[in-house]
């Protein structure tokens, strides 16, 4: 089955420069905890956000295409199956991480930035 794809519709995942923040982690982490998911139901769900509800093209801020394909989560986790990752990062939920996030987790951030706008409740910096 093919998803249709809208041409009215953009997807846009925020720049590193904001994406790699304290701000933005904790903010993720609170979005994360009111999910309620496990471990693997944070992946399940992120799944079906990337691979099966995505409608429309999705770019990042410089204007590339940003490219989803097979091996992507294995890429963003760095191969860690676990994902214990999910479980950690709740942490933050309720308290302002020290430092900002690794370089490393960009593509990951990419990933949940994404996914929030595709459940159509995006991660914002002003309340």
């Amino acid at each position: 089955m093919t998803r249709e794809i809208r041409d009215d519709l953009v997807y846009l995942i925020m720049p590193s420069e904001i994406l790699l923040t304290a701000v933005y982690t904790q903010l993720l982490a609170q979005k994360i905890k009111a999910l309620g998911l496990s471990r693997q139901g944070l992946i399940d769900w992120l799944d079906q956000k990337i691979f099966h509800e995505l409608d429309a093209p999705v770019y990042l801020h410089r204007g590339e295409k940003f490219i989803i394909y097979p091996g992507i989560y294995e890429d963003a986790f760095f191969g860690s199956m676990d994902y214990r990752w999910g479980t950690d990062i709740k942490f933050f939920s309720d308290r302002m991480p020290q430092r900002a996030p690794n370089k490393r987790l960009e593509l990951r951030y990419q990933l949940f930035d994404l996914a929030f706008k595709v459940n159509g409740n995006p991660i914002k910096l002003n309340k």
